[in-house]
């Protein structure tokens, strides 16, 4: 499948699926205590690129819905898809951006122009206030059947998964095999992730996939190493 129209209206599709289960187990979520739901989507070219690489946050970036509130669930997910892909264009195309996590992507889209980008998070729901969600909200979250994330994955068919950063219980759910991966003892055990000095390689679903920690992570941010490490493990994988 190579229009980008038909992968937005899959994404938004899979997203009502999704939607119709978190009223069921966890309405709460979708009050004015919480945001906006973070739907992601693919820009034009991104079906014509033979680097396509889709970066996982961890949670979705805005404030209550009560700022934003739509007609119903369907044009605010069309709606909030219109505006990622508008604003992921628009941080790419800006001067040496002062964010960590920009700052990141953008070293990716420069180390590698031809690539197409979509970013996503593995929490599409945050609090009103903007910051993470409580760990009860969390599993919440990830209560009811659909992977969203395994979902958006399957549809977008992505060359490259980068998560900057993840949280344990999202990950449990979402892509457990990436978990097990990360923790091999066992998630109170992190010694192989300190071993791989915060950033390493797996596979999922044949697709190439790298763990790398949050860009505000103290011990690696604005760690040159760390993000050449990061792009060499690309090209690697490309």
């Amino acid at each position: 499948m190579n229009n980008p129209d038909i992968l937005n209206e899959k994404i938004i599709d899979v997203y009502k699926i999704w939607l119709s289960e978190i009223q069921q187990t966890s309405p709460h979520l979708l009050s004015d205590n919480f945001s906006n739901i973070f739907c992601t989507g693919v820009a034009d070219n991104w079906c014509n690129s033979d680097v396509r690489i889709l970066i996982v946050g961890e949670e979705a970036t805005w404030g209550s819905r009560s700022k934003h509130q739509y007609a119903d669930y369907y044009v605010e997910l069309k709606e909030c898809q219109k505006w990622i892909i508008k604003y992921l264009n628009s941080q790419l195309n800006i001067g040496k951006h002062p964010h960590a996590f920009w700052k990141r992507i953008q070293d990716i889209h420069c180390a590698f122009p031809k690539a197409q980008i979509c970013w996503t998070n593995i929490d599409v729901i945050n609090t009103k206030s903007g910051k993470a969600l409580k760990q009860k909200d969390r599993k919440a979250l990830h209560s009811c059947e659909t992977r969203l994330l395994q979902k958006v994955i399957k549809i977008t068919n992505p060359t490259h998964i980068i998560f900057f950063g993840w949280h344990n219980t999202s990950l449990e759910h979402e892509l457990p095999e990436l978990l097990n991966t990360a923790y091999p003892k066992g998630i109170a055990d992190n010694s192989f992730i300190k071993s791989q000095n915060y950033i390493f390689n797996t596979k999922f679903d044949g697709k190439n996939v790298i763990l790398s920690y949050h860009p505000n992570y103290v011990p690696i941010r604005n760690n040159k190493n760390y993000i050449n490490k990061l792009i060499e493990l690309i090209k690697q994988e490309s």
